[in-house]
């Protein structure tokens, strides 16, 4: 339950990096303001980063990714919002919180 206390939850609009360091991907929801949207949650802090995961749609739902083990990152957290998306909400927790 610790981990989940420490944990912190941001939401994006733009391309951005919310984290540096390493840490733990936990969730993130993305929502479409239109058909065809995209988003991309990488490990890193530019857009260079590898993918941890990504979202897209054609019909314009939004999605919830929780996932049933922690994704790890070690470089940071960059959001790349892409097209016809209102926001994404991203749940992650930083591995130096949990000293």
């Amino acid at each position: 339950m610790e981990f989940l206390r420490r944990s912190k939850s941001e939401v994006v609009t733009a391309d951005k990096r919310i984290a540096s360091g390493a840490g733990f991907l936990l969730g993130f929801k993305v929502i479409p303001s239109a058909a065809a949207a995209t988003a991309l949650v990488r490990d890193g802090t530019s857009a260079e980063g590898v993918t941890l995961s990504a979202y897209s749609s054609i019909v314009g739902e939004g999605n919830l990714d929780n996932f049933s083990h922690p994704v790890p990152f070690t470089r940071g957290l960059f959001v790349d919002v892409g097209a016809n998306v209102s926001y994404v909400f991203v749940h992650y927790v930083l591995e130096k919180d949990l000293d």
